[in-house]
């Protein structure tokens, strides 16, 4: 009986050792995800690096903090560009920003739970893993990484040394993200490296992407003052109901005069200016031919505008020729009034750097919303028509208009 026994415990011992098969590796992930959403803080620093294979890995070192409930200090240094610092001290979020080389603080009431910091609602901090790796101990931390049931978990059958500690090696697959290696620490059930790939092999523009843990702690007391984030002498500061609200309002300009402009029809037979259009709403969206996305919404725009052509004034802008632009607004069935902006004035006077970017005039001539590609959350319908909503319902005195808009 007890020789059974002993086999018996040798034969347990010896599965929990070895973490082989999906269960084992469920197993190693699942106890990941509750030792971060145990943890009421986390201290981290973290490289990561992006190497495409033909050019120079490019290295960014995040250092992070974050405190239950919504408490956050994140700062990412690039040698090749500015450091972007946030911080939420639970009251409000603020991020450092550069804006035509001027430093400015945008701000915005704090978000409940850490969650929406680290999924864009926030900082630019979760901005960095859009498309990257979707597991790590921030996401970790805050809830957002996947569920155990919605992966495919395998593990490698050898731990893989990181720094000094030895580590299981979990494949995380998943429909919604690019495969990922998880590097486990063993003794300490930490996440010490994740590995990914994204883009396509084939055409050779993959990227391999590296996230390693230089520094971690749980549960210790942050520094005195680490969630505060003092404007720089001189600086702006923007607010806004987000933050991302607040940075389009520094780049664009909402709530202020929208920039003067002199375009000509798609025929060349007439000119509008925003001066002329001074009393009725615009709405403006900047194209291209041969644009993906600026397409997709375009059905929208297409059916809105014949829903609000009487009260709103609608405009799309390109800086290609007619005959480039003619054949296609003909085959996608555009109503829609065609402006060309050959020289890109227009584009360049409303900073719009990417396509499509739909802006939203009211009728006094002030900019009220901005929209930089194809909104990705929400129906597109329902957040264009609220903002066409929006600029009838503006009241008749607003900020004044530029006196030099044309």
């Amino acid at each position: 009986m007890m020789r059974l026994r002993l086999v018996m415990l040798t034969t347990t011992l010896g599965l929990l050792l070895t973490g082989c098969g999906e269960r084992s590796a469920a197993q190693v992930y699942g106890a990941l995800r509750e030792r971060y959403a145990g943890a009421q803080s986390l201290d981290s620093t973290a490289k990561l690096t992006l190497d495409n294979g033909r050019d120079e890995p490019l290295q960014i070192t995040i250092e992070t903090t974050l405190q239950r409930p919504n408490k956050l200090y994140s700062r990412s240094t690039e040698p090749r560009d500015d450091d972007v610092v946030a911080a939420s001290d639970g009251q409000v979020v603020r991020q450092l920003v550069k804006h035509q080389g001027q430093a400015a603080v945008v701000e915005a009431p704090a978000l409940t739970e850490l969650a929406g910091l680290l999924n864009g609602e926030g900082p630019v901090l979760a901005g960095a893993f859009n498309g990257l790796p979707v597991v790590n101990e921030l996401t970790l931390f805050a809830g957002t990484a996947p569920q155990t049931e919605d992966l495919k978990l395998t593990i490698g059958d050898e731990q893989v040394q990181v720094g000094s500690e030895p580590c299981d090696v979990v494949t995380v697959q998943s429909p919604e993200a690019p495969t990922h290696e998880l590097f486990v620490g063993a003794r300490d059930g930490l996440l010490h490296r994740v590995r990914t790939k994204v883009g396509n092999p084939q055409s050779g523009q993959q990227l391999t992407v590296t996230w390693e843990t230089a520094k971690l702690a749980l549960d210790q007391p942050a520094p005195a003052g680490r969630f505060a984030l003092p404007a720089p002498k001189g600086a702006a500061v923007v607010r806004g109901q987000s933050i991302s609200g607040a940075i389009d309002a520094l780049v664009f300009g909402i709530g202020k005069p929208a920039p003067a402009f002199t375009l000509k029809t798609l025929k060349g037979d007439q000119t509008v200016t925003l001066k002329s259009l001074r009393g009725k709403p615009v709405v403006i969206d900047f194209w291209a031919t041969w644009c993906g996305p600026c397409e997709r919404q375009q059905p929208t725009l297409q059916k809105l505008y014949q829903e609000y052509a009487d009260r709103v004034a609608f405009y799309m802008v390109s800086n290609e020729e007619s005959d480039t632009v003619a054949p296609v607004v003909a085959e996608r069935k555009l109503t829609i009034p065609q402006l060309l902006d050959p020289e890109s004035k227009a584009a360049k006077a409303f900073e719009a750097e990417s396509l499509p970017t739909t802006f939203f005039i009211d009728a006094q001539g002030v900019l009220r919303q901005v929209h930089v590609g194809v909104p990705s959350t929400g129906d597109l319908e329902a957040t264009y028509r609220a903002d066409l909503e929006a600029l009838l319902q503006a009241p008749s005195e607003t900020a004044a208009a530029d006196p030099q808009q044309q």
